[in-house]
Parts: C-alpha cells; structure tokens; sequence
C-alpha cells in the first residue's frame, strides 16, 4: 500500500511538471527593452520596465506572431491611465488602466499576424504614471524595434497639447481620463503627417511663470522647472521617481521643438504690465535652457489654438531673445483660435478633434517650410 501511494505521489509530480512545461512552452516572454523594442517619447527603461510618462509615451516593435499581450502596472499613487495599441496603424485596444497589474490582449489569432505594434499611454503624467512590464507572444512569436524616423519633433505645452477632455462632447462636463487622448492632438497629428518620432512635454494647467489660477501666482505648475526631467512629481513606477530621472538630451535630439505655452499664464497676468514683462522675461529665459539643451534644434514659439492674451509678450520674448543671441533658428507662430461654434468643444470648454486637426494642417505648413530649408524634404 504504501509503494502504490509512493507511487502515485511520483506520477502526480510527474504529470503535473510536464503540465506546467508544457504550459510555459507555449507563450514567449520579452522585457520591453532597446534590443526588443523602440521606446517613444520620454519612456524610459529601468527595472526590467518600460516606464511611460507624458502623453505619448509608449514602444513601438515589429511582431510576427499568433497570439499577442502586453502587461502593465500602474503608479504609486494607484491612478488609472488610458492605454491605447495600434496594430499596422489601426487602433486594436483602448483601455482604461484600473488594476495595479493588467495583461491586456491584444491578438489572438490562428493566422500568423506580421507587422508594426505600437503601444502607448493618451493621458497625460500629471494624471498618472504607468509602466509595460513585458509583452508575451506565442511560443513561436518574435519582435524586434522598428527603426527611428529621420525627423524628430518635440513638443512642449499644457492642456491643448494633451489633448485634455478632447472625447467629451459637453462643455459643461470636467474632464475624466476617459476623454484625453493624445493620438488626436494637434502634436501627434503633426509628427504622424510629417513622418516623425515625436517627444512630448505637457501639463495641463501648468505655464511658463504661473500654472492656472483664479489668484495668486501658482509657482509649483512650471513646466521650466521640469523639462530637464522625465516626468512630473514623486510618483513611483516599480521604484522610480520619473520626476527625479535626469533626462538625457541626447537620446532625443529634435530637429524642430515647438512651444506652446500662456493660456495659463494670462489667468495670472490679466494683462497688467509688471506681470506682463514678469512672463516674457520667464519665456526668454526657457527659450536660453532650451538651446543650450538642443544646440542644433530650430524652436518655434507658438500661441494660438486656446485663447492667447499674451501673444505680443512672446513675440516679444522671440524678438528679445534673438536680438541677445544671434540665434536665427528661432521663430513664431500664432495659430488660429479654436472656434467652438463651428468645431465644438471637448471637456472644461477645451477644443476638440476637428480643431486639433485644422491646427496640424496649419502647423505642418511652417514645419515644413523649416525643413526644407534645413535640406529636409517634405
């Protein structure tokens, strides 16, 4: 009795390794890392995690497999992320980050699917911080990065840049990270036309000498003070502080940089004269950080799209600047005013798709224009 039970206990052992081998065998297990995969924007790499912070954030990889999923986890702060895939450029997932840790599915098929996967985050850092633990394909599944664009483009600004509330269709309604999307802003819509890797800097309600107020000056929302940083705060991703993370200039280096920045401001300003001259002096003295961070990059100062009161003071700063400088790689540009009788609004009264759309169209024109004379054909 006692070599029957021995017996059995050594046959259940046995089937239960060959169950579990069996099992392991057919999924494959990668790390989001540079030799699997392309990281975009200002993901970085730590921890054996692809840590996704400002809008747009994300990787990018060539797969050829049956079955694909990604597993991501969130922030310390526990705040949920909206996530989005693209498959071949067609969106395949659109999700709402809620658990600490989720796999999401993104393919499972019994045909070989062979193409481009790119995966990213649409809200913005100010609203949470999530990371991609790994990507499982099939046990015959393979990935490897896409290769970078020759263009380069970043793009610093607040809410219009994030794309905040661009999915509600009631002014009335605040926002919700159900309705920010980064894919419809005017900035990923401009790299997309022009064919361009993209980094993108954004806070909403965040500005150059004040984030939003309905008061005094509000001096812990400066997107200045953090664009040396890979994200905002001292929010956690399996042990990293983005807001603490040096970024590194050099793994991003723009051939354009584009600013957009003063709605906010002017909520501060209210066009009195000292605090008029207190931003166009702010505005110089981040023009001066961004060049001596990006020496070769052409940064043009924009206004526009949201209401922009203070667009003589950057215009100003632009004409001040280079008057100091010598620096001819600087420029403006205003763009047309987000018209909500015509174009609608998105949440908190925010524009909407169809005026992120006219603005690419308006920007791509200038970009291009910039490129060419940079021996860069459009």
């Amino acid at each position: 009795m006692k070599k029957l039970t021995a017996l059995f206990l050594i046959l259940t052992v046995f089937i239960n390794l060959g169950f579990s081998a069996s099992k392991t065998g057919k999924v494959k297990d990668f790390t989001p890392d540079e030799g699997n995969v392309r990281l975009l924007g200002r993901t970085i790499y730590e921890n054996e995690t692809a840590i996704l912070t400002h809008s747009g954030t994300g990787i990018e990889f060539n797969v050829s497999a049956k079955k694909l999923s990604v597993t991501f986890v969130k922030d310390s702060w526990h705040r949920n992320a909206r996530i989005v895939a693209f498959f071949n450029n067609e969106r395949i997932l659109d999700e709402i980050l809620r658990a600490d840790s989720k796999e999401f599915i993104l393919f499972d098929s019994k045909d070989l699917q062979t193409g481009v996967v790119r995966i990213i985050q649409v809200s913005e850092c100010l609203m949470a911080n999530s990371g991609i633990k790994k990507i499982t394909t099939d046990a015959k599944g393979e990935i490897f990065p896409t290769e970078e664009k020759s263009r380069k483009i970043e793009f610093i600004g607040d809410s219009a840049t994030a794309a905040y509330g661009v999915d509600e269709t009631n002014p009335r309604v605040s926002f919700r990270i159900e309705t920010e999307d980064i894919t419809k802003s005017y900035a990923y819509k401009t790299a997309l036309e022009l064919d361009a890797d993209y980094s993108i800097v954004c806070g909403s309600g965040w500005g150059v000498v004040s984030g939003y107020t309905n008061g005094p000056k509000k001096s812990d929302s400066l997107i200045p003070d953090v664009y040396d940083k890979a994200g905002f705060f001292d929010v956690m991703v399996e042990g990293v502080k983005p807001g603490e993370s040096e970024w590194s200039f050099n793994r991003f280096r723009p051939d354009i940089i584009t600013i957009l920045l003063g709605a906010n401001d002017q909520n501060y300003t209210k066009n009195e004269a000292e605090k008029c001259r207190e931003f166009k002096d702010a505005y110089v003295k981040f023009i001066k950080d961004i060049r001596s961070k990006n020496p070769d990059s052409y940064i043009l100062c924009c206004s526009g799209i949201a209401p922009d009161e203070l667009h003589p003071q950057i215009q100003a700063a632009v004409s001040e600047y280079t008057s100091q400088s010598k620096d001819n790689n600087v420029g403006y540009l205003h763009i047309p005013l987000h018209n909500g009788e015509e174009e609608g609004w998105g949440a908190d009264w925010h524009p909407t798709d169809k005026t992120y759309t006219k603005a690419a169209d308006f920007i791509c024109r200038r970009l291009s224009e910039i490129l060419q004379r940079a021996g860069q054909h459009y």
